[in-house]
């Protein structure tokens, strides 16, 4: 009798078509003798026909030699040990995962294998599940009825800084929690109220540093509804989080908005932008119009213009009048930037704004006082500085010493006191000089005084080309020529403000008491 004979005997002993299994018997090479239906409907057989080999199935044909080589091996052990394995094929070009369980026929005769009984289970599903369940970014883990882990993926592993499942199954959840108040919250949540959505918690990680995650879990239960444990997902949102509690304690309101059916809805904000908008709470403040906190639609649309003018520009310290919710009349400082979608319609805006109405009071109060006394300074201005000049003349013309008596009025020294003076002096007829290309003004004096101010002029600015000994004669004289000019000036011809620009020069310079301007 052939090998395959006997193992259509063998077939035929084992009953392989009343199994409720897939079953089947292949040669030692893998070649298909016998299988039942179970076996067609898994490996997508047609009726009344029969493959060639078991191999043809594999995903990878080199498992198949390294699965007969290891099920040898075992043999040897023990002959009649029934060998698990989870096998990857391929059926109509898809993955397909069975659980094989196999056990060696052999030849009664020589008592060499002849080839294998086979049994199959479709765990495509199951395997799918695995492999998603540890392959997953997001951290998922299973506790058992107290509360302890049993089965963590290496997401979690790694979010929590462990290097292995075995360092964190058996633990206890609680140990991971940062925060036993969190933890009570969690643990009433999922055990009264069946699970715990997005709630976010601080867990400490194996080198003792915080991470911040978002838990969400769900109760299991037996039969008779007992709690038998809870199954979950991590995430880790530690930027997230700490972003949120930084802007939660920012001194500055931060918001966006949506435009949405021509309403600017405020998708979110932190708590002091609700609070100084008059709102009870960050949450109250999300979906209202933003346009209802605006003092009035002119405001509004100014600010708006302005923002779309600027682009992608951010608008910075824009001052924008507010009416909050509690109808206090406000004026915010608002650093704003337009939003934009990729075809460049504005879609809404983003910024930070901060209350400043008792700055923004006292501004307008220093305002209107400046302003005050501005008009007190203009109405007052031409005799607040005729007063000025006619003081400064005046004490000039009193004070016989320019040295105050600590020096002897030496040439050289008289020439330094001169300097100041005489430039002062070579303005103020420069500027009187101008005047006479106006025609009414030119009428002051005639053209030949006119011309003799311009050598006037010129001998003030270089009188220290002259030997130190001669520069106080030469001003002197020169002084004293220029009063003459001036007494030949034409009443009314010369603006009074142009002729209040005269500087004199102090009478010391002259040798004698020169009058003050008005007399």
């Amino acid at each position: 009798m052939s090998a395959i004979q006997k193992l259509h005997e063998a077939s035929s002993q084992y009953s392989l078509l009343d199994l409720p299994i897939g079953a089947y018997i292949v040669t030692r090479e893998g070649d298909f003798v016998d299988c039942n239906d179970e076996v067609r409907k898994i490996l997508h057989i047609a009726p009344d026909t029969m493959p060639q080999s078991i191999a043809e199935f594999y995903y990878d044909r080199d498992e198949r030699d390294s699965f007969l080589k290891e099920i040898e091996e075992k043999i040897l052990l023990n002959p009649q040990e029934w060998m698990e394995k989870t096998i990857r094929l391929k059926i109509d070009g898809r993955e397909k995962f069975i659980r094989d369980n196999s056990r060696a026929i052999f030849d009664q005769e020589t008592n060499q294998t002849i080839g294998f009984l086979c049994c199959m289970t479709d765990i495509t599903t199951e395997q799918s599940y695995n492999r998603l369940y540890k392959s997953l970014p997001i951290g998922l883990y299973k506790l058992d009825e107290n509360d302890r882990i049993v089965e963590i993926n290496k997401a979690a592993i790694e979010m929590l800084g462990y290097d292995t499942s075995a360092e964190i199954e058996s633990k206890e959840f609680a140990d991971f929690f940062a925060d036993t108040g969190e933890l009570a919250h969690f643990k009433e949540r999922v055990h009264k109220k069946a699970e715990a959505a997005d709630q976010i918690v601080e867990l400490v990680k194996k080198n003792g540093k915080p991470i911040y995650v978002s838990i969400s879990a769900y109760r299991v239960t037996s039969s008779d509804e007992e709690y038998v444990g809870q199954e979950g997902s991590i995430m880790d949102v530690s930027k997230e989080e700490i972003r949120r509690r930084i802007l939660e304690h920012v001194p500055e309101g931060i918001y966006q908005v949506t435009i949405e059916n021509d309403k600017d809805v405020i998708t979110d904000c932190n708590k002091q932008f609700a609070r100084i908008n008059g709102f009870d709470s960050a949450e109250s403040v999300i979906g209202f119009d933003a346009k209802k906190l605006h003092a009035s639609p002119e405001s509004y649309n100014t600010y708006m213009k302005l923002l779309l003018e600027m682009g992608d520009e951010p608008l910075h310290d824009y001052l924008l009048p507010i009416i909050t919710r509690k109808g206090k009349v406000a004026t915010f400082e608002v650093n704003t930037q337009m939003l934009f979608d990729r075809r460049g319609n504005p879609v809404g805006r983003a910024g930070a704004m901060r209350d400043i109405s008792e700055r923004a009071i006292l501004k307008q109060k220093v305002d209107e006082l400046t302003d005050d006394i501005g008009r007190v300074l203009h109405t007052y201005s031409t005799s607040l500085v005729g007063m000025q000049m006619s003081i400064g003349a005046v004490r000039k013309s009193l004070e016989p010493d320019p040295f105050h008596g600590t020096f002897n009025l030496l040439p050289e020294r008289a020439s330094e006191a001169l300097t100041e003076p005489a430039k002062a002096l070579v303005k103020s007829i420069n500027e009187l000089v101008r005047m006479s290309v106006s025609e009414w003004s030119a009428e002051a004096l005639s053209p030949e005084l006119w011309r003799r101010l311009e050598v006037l002029a010129e001998l003030f600015q270089n009188y220290q080309s002259y030997p130190p000994v001669e520069h106080s004669p030469t001003v002197r004289t020169a002084a004293f020529e220029l009063l003459a000019i001036l007494s030949h000036v034409q009443k009314g011809k010369l603006a009074r403000d142009g002729s209040r620009q005269f500087v004199w020069i102090p009478a010391w310079a002259l040798g004698t008491r020169c009058p003050a301007p008005g007399t």
